[in-house]
């Protein structure tokens, strides 16, 4: 009886590690994608580009915060409540937003932006090297989307939640 006590344990033991594995790189993957949109969206500021390109463009990006967000929740609870670390369903979702992502917006909306900014920041804003803070730099546009007085209390307290959950620390705190 020992033996199968201790069989489980380290199964259990295996299983937590794992999961804890799956938090810690989903907590890299959202950081960097909420990095990525905020280093964006500030250029987009710094360089007055065309305000209905840019409301499009936030507005957009705070759907995508949200779909990503929601899908890091998914996963979560997947973790939590399967006996397995991650259902290989949830890494094909993940496949699957970032595809989209790519496909719907840095093919299309990206290289529009692209051609705006060409005319207006140099050259070496463009192509330089964007490192990723180890803190959480939140788009402006999803910050206004959930400070704005009409958006449900719930999507805050779950956006704070999901912080709390992936240990991550906002470069505003």
């Amino acid at each position: 009886m020992l033996v199968v006590n201790q069989i489980i344990s380290d199964d259990e033991e295996h299983l937590k590690n794992i999961r804890r594995c799956v938090l810690n790189l989903l907590s890299i993957v959202f950081r960097f994608f909420c990095n990525c949109l905020s280093d964006q969206e500030k250029m987009i500021n710094n360089y007055s580009i065309d305000a209905n390109h840019r409301q499009f463009h936030e507005a957009f990006h705070a759907v995508l915060v949200e779909k990503l967000q929601n899908l890091c929740f998914k996963i979560i609870k997947s973790a939590r409540d399967s006996k397995k670390a991650i259902l290989p369903v949830f890494a094909q979702k993940l496949k699957n937003f970032f595809a989209s992502w790519l496909n719907e917006h840095v093919i299309a909306v990206d290289r529009d932006l692209a051609t705006l900014l060409m005319g207006k920041a140099p050259d070496s804003e463009l192509d330089r090297f964007v490192s990723i803070s180890q803190r959480l730099t939140m788009p402006k546009s999803y910050i206004e989307y959930i400070n704005n007085k009409y958006t449900p209390a719930r999507i805050k307290q779950k956006f704070e939640k999901l912080k709390q959950i992936l240990r991550l620390v906002d470069e505003n705190n």
